[in-house]
């Protein structure tokens, strides 16, 4: 399948990024986006390999969120007709549920 991302996706990864880059240095942010382009690829060749994201059930979509890191969370959704995942948001989990 291919992968689509939104631009307000990356925004959000790269400010997660940035936060690690800031608390922990370079080699951490570096880890983060290199974990986040693997799982990208596994993504496309096996896209139900995530949960069903509790905090998005009962909307127009089903939404998955694959844990990259235990700070970050890839949520995203699968347009079968279409052969397209969409990658929806780069969650920092540490946020506000209610934020999501």
């Amino acid at each position: 399948m291919k992968i689509k991302t939104y631009p307000e996706t990356t925004q959000e990864l790269r400010k997660i990024a940035a936060f690690c880059k800031q608390q922990w240095g370079i080699e951490i942010a570096h880890r983060l986006i290199e974990t986040y382009q693997r799982n990208k690829k596994r993504l496309s060749s096996n896209p139900y390999m995530a949960p069903i994201e509790p905090l998005l059930v009962n909307r127009e979509y089903v939404y998955r969120g694959l844990l990259i890191h235990k700070y970050c969370k890839v949520i995203y959704r699968i347009d079968e007709t279409a052969g397209i995942i969409y990658i929806v948001d780069v969650w920092d989990t540490r946020r506000e549920p209610h934020e999501i």
